[in-house]
């Protein structure tokens, strides 16, 4: 991958983060399986996001 793509990937995945943020709000709280499958996926997607972003931006610098 090169470096433009794994930056791209990175906002793309911290932007899936927001939309999954948002689910999770409108479900609501409650505790049910279905909010905390979405805060799952929302931590790795915010996990992912991150990797792919600084490892992106880390090795664009290098060059």
């Amino acid at each position: 991958m090169s470096d433009n793509t794994k930056i791209l990937f990175g906002i793309f995945c911290l932007m899936l983060t927001l939309v999954f943020l948002y689910t999770l709000t409108a479900l609501g709280f409650n505790g049910n399986d279905s909010a905390f499958i979405i805060l799952v996926l929302a931590v790795i997607s915010l996990v992912t996001g991150l990797i792919f972003g600084i490892s992106g931006i880390l090795s664009s610098r290098k060059k």
